[in-house]
C-alpha cells in the first residue's frame, strides 16, 4: 500500500474528511488543493471550490 505524504483533507461541516470517506450518502472521490469532488451511488460527480484562509474565532 503505497502512502501520499501530500494527502489532502477538508473540514467540511464541522467534519474533516479525506478522500474516501462518505458524507450525507455521497463519497469524497477527490480533494486538491484548490477543490473537493462528490461521487454519487449513480457515479454522478459534482466538484467544489474550497475556501482557503484563516479562520477567525473571535481572537483580536
Amino acid at each position: 500500500m503505497q502512502t501520499d505524504k501530500k494527502a489532502f483533507h477538508a473540514l467540511i461541516n464541522g467534519r474533516v474528511v479525506k478522500t474516501g470517506d462518505r458524507l450525507d450518502g455521497l463519497t469524497i472521490k477527490e480533494i486538491s488543493r484548490y477543490r473537493v469532488v462528490f461521487r454519487d451511488g449513480h457515479n454522478n460527480t459534482s466538484s467544489y471550490d474550497i475556501f482557503q484562509g484563516r479562520i477567525d474565532r473571535g481572537k483580536q
